[in-house]
């Protein structure tokens, strides 16, 4: 027959004193931690049964070599007819020096109640650039939404 064994005591305290050293260091980490976002608006299907207004439609193409703006007018700007500006993108380039005053002086002062901006950025383009085009053009078309282009 066997021997009864006597039985084992578990010792915690290694684990103990590892979380002892573990949960502040941890702690510390976080506060080094930054997690910035953009607030963005999705498509809305509207339901209902009275006849809503055709709204004014901003596009921005976002392209390695350049940028192309597109409006189309809604009912709202009656008689206006569909405009594309391009902006090309070389080395002097910069969304607050030629892209933001493009957009107060040609779009803005035009349609004055476009809003909204569909922004269709490049696969391959670096995503601080799409960043860039976007937090430039905020503050004149708060409701942005990012897509990507049909094929």
């Amino acid at each position: 027959m066997r021997k009864a064994q006597p039985e084992a005591d578990i010792n915690l305290l290694p684990i103990m004193n590892l979380f002892v050293v573990l949960i502040p260091f941890l702690l510390m980490g976080i506060s080094f931690l930054q997690v910035g976002s953009l607030d963005g608006s999705t498509p809305v299907m509207a339901g209902g049964t009275g006849a809503q207004k055709q709204p004014t439609v901003v596009t921005v193409q976002i392209a390695d070599t350049a940028l192309q703006i597109q409006v189309e007018p809604g009912e709202e700007a009656e008689g206006a007819t569909s405009q594309t500006w391009t902006v090309a993108k070389d080395d002097t380039f910069s969304v607050e020096g030629a892209l933001v005053p493009l957009m107060q002086a040609e779009v803005k002062a035009r349609y004055p109640d476009a809003n909204s901006l569909v922004l269709i950025p490049q696969p391959t383009l670096p995503y601080a650039q799409v960043i860039e085009v976007m937090s430039g053009l905020r503050p004149l078309f708060p409701q942005m939404t990012v897509t990507t282009a049909a094929r």
